[in-house]
């Protein structure tokens, strides 16, 4: 099923938009579609990590900011060494 949805552009947008297809050898219809699928797609994988994160946190997989920035620390200073030596 195809919807039509009707997008209110001023004239300097729709000349914008209008360039770009044509750039890409596209019709602006088809450049907006993809650009909302694109969108689409990135936002449901943004709001599954989002999800999963607070999963993590409800089960309790956390780790404490103190403990993180030492090891991190800890790391970095290893690695200094090590390109030193």
């Amino acid at each position: 099923m195809t919807v039509h949805i009707t997008v209110p552009l001023d004239d300097e947008q729709n000349a914008q938009l209008e360039a770009l297809a044509h750039q890409q050898s596209r019709t602006p219809a088809d450049l907006v579609a993809s650009v909302i699928r694109d969108l689409l797609a990135k936002d449901a994988a943004w709001i599954a990590a989002l999800e999963e994160g607070l999963d993590d946190v409800r089960a309790g997989r956390v780790y404490d900011y103190d403990e993180v920035k030492s090891d991190l620390r800890a790391y970095v200073n290893q690695r200094m060494k090590q390109v030193a030596d």
